[in-house]
């Protein structure tokens, strides 16, 4: 027989993009246990198969006119079986101009083509109370605990993994990853570098110097396995 972990409280796993908005302040009053990671896929995670991505109304029609809405739905659906958007604002009280019959059409497609359930939310009060109704359900009654995935990727050479290594930490992309390597020499004076150092990088402020830091040298606290 197989021994289900239980929790104190759920836990909610948070990609780190969503730190400084409205709904960790509200999130945060609700009887959860927060943990923020570098989500792949998705803003919030709160079982293996229930994944979120939160959107206000304008960016909600920001990503249909750039393109971005349907790629993210396209990785949501292969990596988790309940899928959900969370449409945060009005979406006819928004300051971008387009057509009412393209978001219309955007919805039914999320919906029919995607299989993605649609919430909208009023604002972040009400989107931190789904997040939290949504981790309880499924990890009290489900017993269903939150897990990312990361991809398994091939390297052509060491330095391409070495690249990959260094643009795992936040903020760093692979243009960045490689200035760190070129100014640094190696992964490992990359990681012991203090925050003056890091700030000598094109692309790195004193604010992602100290993220960086504060993830390389903060004590783990993470699930038990």
């Amino acid at each position: 027989m197989q021994t289900v972990l239980k929790l104190p409280r759920p836990i909610v796993l948070i990609d780190y993009h969503e730190e400084k908005s409205n709904v960790i302040k509200f999130l945060s009053r609700e009887p959860i246990i927060v943990r923020f990671v570098d989500l792949e896929i998705g803003d919030y995670v709160v079982s293996k198969r229930v994944c979120i991505e939160r959107k206000t109304a304008n960016d909600f029609i920001s990503s249909i006119i750039d393109g971005r809405l349907f790629i993210q739905a396209k990785k949501l659906v292969e990596n988790y079986k309940k899928p959900i958007l969370i449409v945060e604002g009005d979406l006819n009280e928004t300051s971008r101009n387009v057509n009412p019959r393209a978001i219309t059409s955007a919805l039914i497609s999320l919906l029919i083509d995607y299989n993605i359930n649609v919430l909208q939310s009023k604002n972040s009060k009400q989107t931190a109370e789904m997040i939290y109704v949504l981790a309880k359900r499924e990890q009290e009654e489900r017993k269903y605990l939150p897990t990312f995935k990361r991809r398994i990727k091939k390297f052509e050479n060491e330095e391409s993994f070495k690249e990959y290594i260094v643009s795992s930490l936040p903020g760093i992309s692979i243009k960045l990853a490689r200035r760190l390597l070129n100014y640094f020499g190696t992964v490992e004076k990359v990681f012991m570098a203090d925050e003056r150092d890091l700030m000598r990088i094109r692309g790195i402020g004193e604010k992602l110097a100290k993220r960086i830091r504060r993830i390389l040298t903060s004590r783990y606290k993470g699930l038990i396995s």
